[in-house]
């Protein structure tokens, strides 16, 4: 998608909005003004086409200066342009779906901003199994907004590839189905494909497991930190 055609649809959002029945008036003001402020982003993007990695960069554009709830406001004006988008048929999909209110420092430790947090999965390793199982554990954590406990308890029957969601056991032994973004359903496969190939791996009926064969646990996540 090029950034003309995301200025073409940003008019006929505005109009979409003020036409909204039944929307609360300072919300779709608010979804305004923060779409007109991603359109004033993008204008100024040397790249000319706009992905989901665009609307992470202008996450983190805007990050610093807002509060949590500004930004989760933020996200969801874009979910909802972008949706609308796909329903005019300007976009075969819904590109900000794998985009997520951050939720990082209630589940990572606070010294991870979610700047660095974007540039610590940039920066990851990317060559043995162990570098891509890292990438995949925080790309599901980031995606999906689970907690690091409920991440490292997950056994491989719970992960569901092809619909995107896991199962997951919450405080109180409460089940619910977590869903996860296109970007960590890569990762995941990834390090399941590499990460299968070991006598370890298949011994375990844990999704994350250490170098020695077990259930990879919080310290040793720590460490990775």
């Amino acid at each position: 998608m090029d950034k003309q055609t995301v200025k073409v649809v940003a008019k006929e959002f505005y109009k979409y909005l003020d036409n909204e029945k039944g929307a609360a008036h300072n919300t779709m003001r608010a979804y305004r003004s923060d779409i007109e402020d991603f359109v004033r982003f993008i204008e100024k993007s040397p790249t000319e086409t706009i992905d989901h990695n665009t609307i992470r960069s202008y996450i983190v554009e805007v990050y610093k200066d807002l509060k949590k709830s500004s930004l989760a406001r933020k996200v969801s004006a874009i979910k909802v342009f972008f949706k609308f988008m796909k329903k005019k048929g300007y976009s075969d999909e819904n590109t900000a779906l794998i985009i997520r209110s951050p939720r990082i420092e209630k589940h990572l430790p606070k010294f991870y901003t979610i700047d660095e947090m974007f540039h610590f999965l940039d920066f990851l390793p990317k060559e043995g199994w162990l570098n891509i199982r890292n990438r995949a554990i925080f790309e599901l954590m980031y995606s999906s907004g689970m907690r690091a406990s409920e991440a490292l308890s997950l056994d491989r029957e719970d992960l569901h590839l092809e619909g995107m969601w896991a199962r997951v056991m919450g405080k109180g032994g409460k089940e619910r189905i977590v869903p996860f973004g296109e970007k960590a359903k890569e990762a995941l496969e990834a390090y399941l494909e590499l990460a299968g190939k070991t006598e370890k791996f298949n011994a375990n009926k844990a999704l994350f497991i250490n170098f020695r064969g077990k259930r990879l646990t919080y310290r040793g996540l720590l460490s990775i930190m």
